[in-house]
């Protein structure tokens, strides 16, 4: 293969970071797909807004369901002026769906007007965090941070309201 063909196959894989641990999200993780593999507790704190220019941008996958919690939060946690969430990610449980009986639970989750943290915890009641569960974080202005994605739960009454919270 020649070194132009190996280089274009190798640019168009998708730049990946798998967490085990902690991490602090620096500007240079920016358009990295961030593979979510623990089953111990893990916070990832996105960078803050302020220093990380618009379209810093991060896509969360859970692969391994943790029972302790995966956490994304933003830098600043300040109430009404810190970094914020905006957006909404759909929510729904991972039961067969669309089986026509009236039970299936998809719905729109949005954070509240002061929520910095969101986090995945697969066995936490209206929380989700399954496997396949997709987050992405796009900074858009001086204070706050789009989401979207999907998140997936194996609480078949659940209603997502510990998916987006306020750390303070």
């Amino acid at each position: 293969m020649s070194k132009v063909a190996r280089a274009a196959r190798e640019g168009a894989r998708k730049n990946i970071l798998e967490l085990t641990a902690d991490k602090t999200l620096e500007f240079t993780d920016t358009g990295k797909t961030i593979l979510l593999n623990s089953t111990s507790a893990l916070a990832v704190t996105l960078p803050d807004v302020a220093t990380a220019p618009v379209g810093t941008f991060y896509r969360f996958v859970v692969i391994t369901a943790n029972d302790n919690a995966y956490t994304i939060t933003t830098a600043d946690t300040t109430d009404s002026t810190g970094d914020m969430f905006i957006g909404g990610v759909t929510y729904g449980d991972n039961a067969a769906a669309g089986d026509g009986d009236g039970t299936d639970n998809i719905s729109l989750i949005v954070p509240g007007s002061d929520d910095n943290k969101i986090t995945l915890d697969a066995n936490l009641a209206d929380g989700g965090g399954q496997p396949g569960t997709r987050i992405e974080c796009l900074r858009v202005s001086a204070t706050q941070w789009l989401v979207s994605g999907v998140v997936i739960t194996s609480d078949a009454d659940g209603t997502g309201a510990e998916i987006f919270t306020d750390v303070d």
